[in-house]
């Protein structure tokens, strides 16, 4: 997840993080994240709040829809 204005041509932005959930990490999940709830997002460092890290023995697909659900359940307010 980056912090980045669609409108303006998806560049890097910044600003408080004023409310910021995320899905718990289990086995075939983990988020890296540098930020928390109440943080900002600042113009010295990388924009990125979080990666999303899935896998899946059963292959990418499984993966893939790990991943979907995973950001589905993520709220970001600015």
């Amino acid at each position: 997840m980056y912090a980045e204005n669609p409108s303006n041509n998806f560049l890097p932005s910044t600003g408080k993080l004023n409310f910021l959930q995320s899905p718990e990490s289990e086995t075939n999940l983990r988020i890296e994240s540098g930020v928390e709830e109440g943080g900002e997002v600042s113009i010295y460092y990388d924009p990125m709040i979080a990666k999303v890290v899935v896998w899946a023995k059963e292959g990418r697909e499984a993966a893939m829809k790990k991943l979907n659900a995973a950001l589905g359940e993520i709220i970001l307010v600015d």
